[in-house]
Formats: C-alpha cells, structure tokens, sequence
C-alpha cells in the first residue's frame, strides 16, 4: 500500500498539467471549479498518506516487530531514568535483533542488561529472566506491550509485587525487594556447578496433572556466567521409558546471564490419559546435544507425574 502512492500521485499530475485545456465558457467546466477538485484530491491523498505513515502503518504488528518499536521506546526510556539496577529486556529476537537494537538505541552504557523473549508474534513469551538484585534489591523488567507473558508468570510477578506499568509500546515491572523463589515442590539439584534448580508449581495450583493436559513453572538460579547456549527439556515417559510427550526450549540467551540471576520456565506437555508417566526435567547444549550432568553423574532429574 505504502509503495503504490507514489504511483498515485501521477494521476493528480496529469489532471493538473491538462487544466490549461479546459474550456472557461459557461455551462462547460470551469477552470477554478478544476482547481478546487484538484486541490481536494491533493489535500485528501496528502492527508490519508498522513494518517497511514503515522498512524496506522506504525501499529501493524509485524511493522513493530520488523522496526523493533516498543524497544527503541524502551532505551529512550531507560536513557532518562535515574535509576541504575539491573534490567530484563523482553522481546522478540533476544539472540540477535533485541541486543543490537538497544545497543544502537541507548545512548547509556551503565546499565547491567539481560534479553528473553522469543520469535514468535503470537505465542505468549514462557521464559523470564530476573536479573540478580541491584542497590536497595531492585531490578527491573520489561516487554513490549503486544508481546504478553504466559498468565503463569504474570501471576508470579504479580505474587513478587511487580504490577505491570503501562509505558506506551512497553510494560515496565519494578521488583522493589529480591524475589522470594517458593515453589510448591521444593527439589534442589545443579546441573554442572552452573545451574541450580530449585524446585517446580503445578499451574493454577492444581494437586495434580489433568488426564490430558500437564502445565507447571519451574524455577532456577545461575551459580556463574555461561558462554554455551543452553536449553531446558521436560520428558514424560511410560512405565518402559519409551518417549511420548516433550517440551523443549528456553527464550533467555545464556551468554546474557549473570551470577544470582533467577530463571522461571513454564512447561506444557499433552498427555495421553492411558499411560502412566513420570517426568524427567534437565538441561542441554542445542548445538551439540550434550547434557549437563548433575552431582551423581545423572543428566535428569525424575519424578512422579503429579
């Protein structure tokens, strides 16, 4: 749409560059009547040019996501803020786009950053990152307005006494204190002296799993910088450890992490009500397949299915 105005423009060209031609003789067009016409088309195309540059071509989803909008709006407001604790950039590319976006757009470079999110323009982001707690405890974290969080981790923030803050393209969460990290089930365990899990909650506070339908948070804290990228894997098994359900993935760069930082995934696994399962949680290398291994040798933690 955008690139066929300049097409349009020829036609108002030609009308105006023929009106020389046009007869002034009454009861036939009159040439002031043609240049009222003309100036109307004009003065219409300018102005619905107007309002599609700056009005409605700005709010299309994939313009934002393309321009990175609610992230340039996001440096500005961190360029102006007094405030110097650490901050989590959520958005859409956290490997690539994000990082470069807020390093072009911040003029600042004071600021402890982290990045999560992920690529997807319509699935709710299921990874947070919190980053370790600056002066007084605090740390901030924020995401563009039209990429919500899965309503398992606004309920976390909200239970860490983070309420959203509108901020135009962007929300702004503000944790006054250090997370108090208390899952339902409490199982510590670290993965290669680099990554400690402490425990997991069962969405909506359920007692158990549905027969169909099995989603829970579960909740890390990074003992040291990682520089390999890294990724999390829930299993469901049958009685023979044969495979039949998975979730993989974790939308928070790990060269990105800092000692202290806190990691909260939200995990879905569709399960056949017929088999019995237990669940094997863990961590790997996407580019190698290796898996960090726990203090016994193990590379899984298992459990019961809830």
């Amino acid at each position: 749409m955008i690139n066929a105005l300049l097409v349009v423009t020829v036609f108002p060209a030609l009308l105006i560059h023929k009106i020389t031609g046009f007869s002034t003789v009454a009861l036939k067009l009159s040439t002031n009547v043609t240049y009222l016409l003309a100036l109307a088309l004009i003065l219409t195309h300018i102005w619905w040019t107007a309002v599609g540059i700056f009005h409605i071509w700005p709010e299309n989803d994939e313009v934002q996501f393309v321009w990175q909008a609610a992230l340039t709006d996001t440096a500005a407001y961190l360029d102006q803020a007094h405030e110097l604790t650490p901050v989590a950039i959520g958005g859409w590319s956290p490997v690539t786009m994000d990082p470069l976006t807020m390093r072009l757009s911040m003029r600042r470079q004071d600021l402890d950053l982290r990045y999560f999110g992920s690529d997807s323009t319509t699935m709710p982001v299921i990874t947070l990152i919190v980053p370790q707690s600056g002066k007084g405890g605090h740390s901030r974290i924020t995401r563009p307005t039209i990429r919500e969080f899965a309503p398992e981790l606004e309920d976390q923030l909200a239970a860490w006494g983070a309420s959203p803050q509108q901020n135009g393209s962007f929300v702004l969460y503000e944790l006054t204190a250090p997370p108090r990290v208390d899952p339902q089930v409490i199982m510590l365990a670290t993965f290669d002296d680099r990554l400690q899990f402490s425990g997991y909650t069962l969405s909506g506070n359920d007692e158990k799993c549905s027969r169909e339908l099995c989603r829970l948070l579960t909740y890390w804290q990074v003992n040291e910088p990682v520089q390999t990228p890294l990724s999390f894997f829930l299993h469901a098994v049958d009685s023979e450890g044969n495979l039949i359900a998975q979730d993989d993935g974790l939308d928070a760069p790990s060269q990105y992490w800092q000692a202290g930082d806190i990691l909260v995934q939200v995990h879905s696994l569709q399960l056949d009500s017929a088999v019995p399962v237990e669940l094997r949680l863990g961590v790997y290398e996407p580019q190698t397949g290796r898996r960090l291994l726990l203090a016994d040798g193990d590379d899984h933690l298992s459990f019961a299915i809830p």
